[in-house]
């Protein structure tokens, strides 16, 4: 299968977040100062595993409410491939 390029818009919050957890886990010499593609992939793996076996559970549509929180790194547990 063939890797498809997937573009989306990001709270600054939230890049910030996936910055500081990639430049942990991957560091690389540019901009964000990490691979931002390795990092989002182990997270968005993390969290579809969580979502399948349970431990987290999403709202239905129309009850999500729109807060942007600061994340730490508390909230988001990533281990290295």
């Amino acid at each position: 299968m063939a890797n498809k390029l997937l573009n989306f818009r990001c709270p600054e919050t939230l890049l910030e977040a996936i910055d500081k957890i990639g430049q942990e886990y991957y560091p690389a010499d540019n901009d964000s100062g990490c691979d931002r593609s390795k990092t989002l992939i182990d997270i968005l793996l993390a969290g579809v595993e969580a979502l399948t076996n349970g431990e987290v559970v999403l709202q239905k549509p129309g009850t999500v409410k729109h807060d942007v929180r600061q994340i730490t790194e508390a909230d988001i547990e990533v281990e290295p491939r």
